[in-house]
């Protein structure tokens, strides 16, 4: 690089500012341009917090004998019936170079720093979580094969009661960022976290009795044992599950974790730590991350988690985000609202995009799709009636909204798996008619209306509260809802509430109605949400009560079959089953992923990876500090770049 070239980055890291379309000055403040960072050594900072640290060299232990996992396992392993896989797709890009950082926003700070127990089912804490924490195995992307994550091999063994054991060699090099191995008792001591009632999350503590208190072998092999063959058994406690420190959790009660480690962080494995100074509640939390990753040196892991730091803004006032965002004050925006994209963030209205300073990413992929709309408590009335709940679906004008609000970028969802192979194909299309919903709320016994005009039934008046964010978009959306529903008598009250304060309602089941938008799963899991053993117990996922026999029986099939063919015909006949028992009035649902971002970030082909959604960006993307250089250069001179600022990315779709 020249030193002019060098004097051109120092200059321009400065906030600039230029003159906008119609005379106005606006500030463009795009950040610092940033140097390379691999990021900072984990030992470093969790002494500095007060943890005990160790310097342990690479490798097994050297007592471990081979056929223990230890030093030379991996000749014995195939013999003895142990798999791996080494051929596996890579997400990352070669181009990817660590440093730099991203600010995106999160709609509320996070009730805990935790990732697990009270407080922690929600999207934010998950992400968190995997940034932070590792699982056993892995999924590949593409394949959807298992492939090694802190366990290098693994075996499934079929006993003759019908039980399976799952057995996993924990890779000799894999470390805790405080430098102890990882071995099979972090194993054991995430297990006994899981079943605690003090944890106070019953469906972890349902699903993670389904095992047996794992059996340590030897410091790596560790064996898991379940009472029935189920493939989503070993995917749940092979891939989902997020292995936590024996030597910070092992002596702690459920209770005492969740009030130790509330607000103080707790070292993982993975790329990133997050530092005591860096939570600023309830503005923000940032992530950095961890130069001396154990699994650094992969091939397969390169070009991924790139950021040096990871800034988390809480916003939830749309106007605001999208006012911060023009400024360069967050790198990305989600667009979530079809007529921003489509009339407002655009060339005609916004110069940071004419001018390509801002770039729009409309991103196809095979991302799983998830459900979206209103559900109902089926507990008690008036939605513990089916006809209540259908002549709701008819009540929601869904046709309108999508051409006239959405400008058809959306399509109205028929499934619980929305534009999936999931989908159940003879599920009724159910369209916006007013007269249908009358007729059913007659013959529910809502047939009489008082003087203000709403239905009334033995004295009560059909009243109903839906939370919702309080993001205008929301509002708009349920605006329209109010009226349709008011339009039949029915009288719908907004409450605007926080995320977390939904959650506490929905977890208590005090509430009638609610407006939910769930994310779907390559490998759905219906049975906490849906099966009958949750619908009466506080603090599960099985937020409506249903119950179903055929259901019931349906995924207990599902949970032993291990064709994939023969899954996607049982998740159909599950989906037939929740759409007849009208659970929800469905909403819509994106083909697409719409991001907006600063042009000063490099990424893959694809954007995203094959089968996941925008939250992937913070993991595939990098910063690029020549881009920043050229980007704040166009700046200053009121110039072009990287035009036409919206691409449509299909990559994903040719591929």
């Amino acid at each position: 690089m020249s030193a002019f070239r060098r004097l051109l980055i120092l200059f321009f890291a400065l906030p600039l500012f230029i003159a906008c379309g119609g005379g106005d000055k606006a500030r463009y403040d795009t950040g610092p341009i940033m140097p390379v960072d691999e990021g900072v050594n984990s030992l470093q900072v969790w002494r500095d917090a007060g943890f005990e640290v160790l310097e342990t060299p690479a490798g097994a232990l050297p007592q471990i004998p081979a056929a223990q996992g230890g030093a030379g396992f991996e000749e014995l392993a195939a013999a003895d019936g142990w798999v791996t896989e080494t051929e596996y797709h890579s997400d990352g890009s070669t181009e990817a170079l660590p440093g730099g950082q991203i600010r995106v926003y999160i709609s509320d700070y996070p009730a805990t720093t935790r990732t697990e127990g009270k407080d922690t089912h929600n999207v934010n804490n998950s992400m968190f979580r995997r940034m932070q924490y590792e699982t056993l195995l892995n999924i590949d992307s593409e394949s959807l094969k298992f492939v090694p994550g802190l366990a290098s091999h693994w075996k499934i063994v079929d006993h003759e009661d019908g039980s399976q054991s799952y057995f996993f060699r924990i890779d000799p090099d894999a470390r805790w960022q405080t430098g102890h191995r990882v071995t099979s008792a972090d194993v054991v001591a995430t297990w006994k976290q899981r079943v605690d009632q003090g944890m106070l999350y019953p469906a972890d503590e349902l699903t993670y009795k389904e095992y047996s208190e794992p059996v340590i072998h030897s410091s790596y092999i560790v064996e898991v044992r379940t009472d029935k063959k189920s493939w989503r058994r070993f995917m749940t406690f092979a891939a989902v599950t997020w292995i936590y420190p024996d030597h910070l959790i092992g002596g702690l009660s459920g209770k005492d974790f969740l009030e130790q480690y509330q607000i103080r962080p707790l070292p993982g494995t993975g790329r990133y730590l997050l530092k005591e100074r860096d939570l600023k509640p309830p503005n923000s939390l940032t992530y950095t991350r961890v130069a001396n990753y154990w699994d650094k040196d992969n091939p397969k892991k390169a070009g991924q988690w790139n950021f040096a730091r990871i800034k988390f803004i809480t916003l939830n006032e749309e106007t605001l985000i999208r006012e911060r965002f023009k400024k360069g004050q967050l790198d990305m925006y989600l667009v979530t609202q079809s007529k921003y994209w489509m009339k407002e963030l655009v060339p005609e209205r916004v110069h940071q995009v004419a001018k390509g300073w801002i770039q729009k990413k409309q991103v196809y992929n095979k991302k799983a799709n998830g459900m979206q709309g209103h559900f109902f408590n089926l507990r008690k009335p008036p939605f513990d009636d089916i006809r209540v709940r259908q002549a709701i679906a008819h009540l929601n004008d869904r046709e309108t909204m999508i051409e006239k609000l959405f400008y058809n970028a959306y399509e109205p969802a028929h499934s619980i798996f929305p534009g999936m192979e999931f989908e159940y194909p003879g599920n009724p299309k159910i369209t916006h008619d007013p007269e249908k919903a009358r007729q059913l709320l007659a013959e529910a016994g809502w047939s009489e209306r008082n003087d203000e005009g709403w239905l009334v039934k033995d004295g009560q008046v059909f009243e109903v509260e839906i939370m919702y964010d309080g993001s205008p978009s929301s509002e708009r959306v349920h605006t329209v809802f109010q009226e349709n529903w008011a339009e039949a008598g029915i009288k719908m009250n907004l409450k605007s509430t926080t995320w977390a304060t939904m959650m506490q309602i929905m977890d208590s089941r005090e509430y009638t109605c609610y407006y939910g938008a769930w994310s779907g799963s390559l490998y759905p899991d219906p049975q906490a949400t849906w099966h009958s053993k949750y619908a009466d117990r506080d603090n599960s996922n099985n937020f409506t009560g249903f119950r179903n026999a055929e259901l019931d029986s349906l995924l207990e099939i599902y949970e032993v079959t291990d064709d994939i063919q023969e899954r996607i015909g049982q998740l159909q006949q599950m989906d037939r089953i929740l759409i007849e028992s009208q659970v929800g009035a469905l909403a819509w649902y994106g083909p697409n992923e719409r991001i907006a971002h600063w042009n000063k970030f490099g990424m893959p082909e694809g954007v995203l990876n094959k089968t996941e959604d925008w939250r992937r960006l913070i993991r595939l993307w990098w910063y690029d500090a020549d881009k920043h250089a050229e980007l704040n250069e166009a700046i200053a001179a009121d110039a072009e770049m990287d035009l036409p600022s919206l691409k449509k990315i299909t990559y994903w779709l040719e591929h």
